[in-house]
């Protein structure tokens, strides 16, 4: 297998400048992918055209499940089960002050679970939003004085969603303000004003013909007599119209004074999008990878932002491919899974070297998940959206010093920091490695 190389001493000479604050890869390795390509191969396909079109249909099929499949298998008391669970370990509020039990009872009261599931319809979300554990916006957190709990870490968070993403609506509160919704992403909790019902003309509609998805994040929507819609990121996904010199011309989804969805012609600049499937290239990986780099880390999804496996999910879908959004359940259904764990870390990179596939190959740890893009010299680099590195502060204390972006770096980053836990080192850590593709499906530039 060819292996793409550079050489860090150039790396050095071409670094941008960067604050003492930022770890030493940040600083040196140049924060774009695209550096990595071999000219030779950047433009070859890693699949064959068939084969990328099975899996885009596999897309579709997990996609569109809300709106196919009519019942969800969610018990009622699996629900009532997280209400429980936050009166028994209330946490503390935003204001840092330990939250009221009573919070959560007035909660549970007003999600009427003895009801559940009191709805069963499919819908479309018009705005992008999040998925709770609980219906409301505020958050709980943990023990502030533990690195890796207070903020951002807010365990009433479940995921964001995206603007214009199949829905089920299996339940409603009783002041209707809230939805237990069922996605391809998860289940939680939705704001009623973020969905709008769908009919089955609509949803006929909707599938028909081809797709559009953004490769660039704050991308304007607009209809076609320029009021604004919305703002797409890389990870949404809109039926395609056609093309004009300057703008694809897309269907969006907006609401209407009864809160059903209403099909609009809507305008996506031609430089910010792709037909799907993206063909998939290293050349086109490597884009849609760098236009994630240095986004800001968002737990669950938290202020639009991404957490390690909602930056890969979201990577993967303009060339048609479905990962799910957990990091566990990223690496155990990829292709291939590899289990490094008895290996040392030496020799976990070393096989990482050998085997993987750069663009094609998740690396797992426990929490975290990153993808393999190359190397430079006898370094693995990976891109992935890091909130922090382990530390030890004196006495000993646990702590993190902060990364807090999605970013390209070796599988030691903080490496050179005297503060560094070296058991939290994330190459000791991982655990596997897996592919996106089937492996024997993977054309070896």
């Amino acid at each position: 297998m060819r292996k793409i190389v550079f050489s860090l001493s150039v790396l050095m000479l071409v670094a941008c400048a960067a604050g003492p604050v930022l770890i030493r890869d940040v600083r040196i390795l140049p924060q774009q992918t695209r550096n990595t390509l071999d000219s030779r191969t950047a433009e070859m396909r890693l699949v064959s055209e068939s084969c990328q079109e099975k899996l885009s249909l596999r897309f579709d099929a997990v996609f569109f499940r809300p709106w196919v499949k009519e019942q969800d298998s969610l018990s009622p008391e699996r629900v009532r089960q997280s209400f429980s669970a936050f009166r028994k370990n209330p946490g503390w509020g935003e204001n840092r002050l330990p939250r009221d039990p009573g919070f959560f009872e007035a909660l549970e009261t007003d999600a009427d679970l003895n009801t559940f599931p009191n709805a069963g319809r499919p819908a479309i979300t018009t705005a992008h939003s999040d998925l709770r554990v609980l219906p409301t916006g505020k958050p709980v957190f943990r023990d502030f004085r533990l690195p890796g709990e207070g903020y951002p870490f807010d365990h009433l968070q479940v995921s964001s969603v995206g603007v214009n993403t199949p829905i089920r609506i299996l339940h409603e509160t009783r002041d209707k303000s809230w939805y237990y919704v069922s996605s391809h992403i998860a289940s939680g909790w939705l704001p009623a004003r973020d969905a709008a019902a769908v009919d089955s003309a609509f949803v006929l509609a909707w599938m028909q013909g081809g797709r559009i998805a953004p490769t660039a994040d704050g991308i304007p929507v607009s209809r076609d007599d320029g009021a604004f819609l919305f703002h797409a990121a890389i990870g949404t996904v809109f039926p395609l119209i056609g093309l004009d010199s300057l703008d694809y011309r897309i269907r969006a989804a907006v609401p209407d004074a009864d809160r059903n969805a209403v099909r609009v012609e809507a305008r996506l600049p031609v430089n910010s999008g792709a037909v799907m499937p993206l063909p998939l290239t290293s050349a086109n990986l490597a884009a849609v990878t760098d236009a994630l780099i240095d986004m800001p880390y968002g737990w669950g999804g938290l202020f639009r932002n991404r957490d390690c496996s909602s930056a890969l999910k979201d990577l993967f879908t303009p060339f048609g491919l479905m990962l799910p959004r957990h990091s566990a359940h990223q690496a155990r259904t990829g292709h291939g899974y590899t289990d490094l764990s008895g290996l040392s870390p030496e020799e976990k990179e070393k096989r990482i070297l050998r085997e993987g596939v750069p663009f094609l190959t998740l690396l797992w740890l426990p929490g975290h998940i990153m993808l393999y893009v190359g190397h430079a010299e006898d370094r693995a680099l990976a891109f992935h959206a890091l909130w922090g590195i382990r530390t030890r502060r004196f006495p000993g204390k646990p702590g993190r010093k902060i990364v807090g972006r999605s970013v390209l770096t070796t599988l030691s980053p903080g490496r050179e920091l005297r503060i560094r836990d070296r058991k939290g080192d994330i190459l000791g850590r991982i655990q596997g490695m897996a592919f996106v593709v089937p492996l024997d499906s993977i054309r070896i530039p």
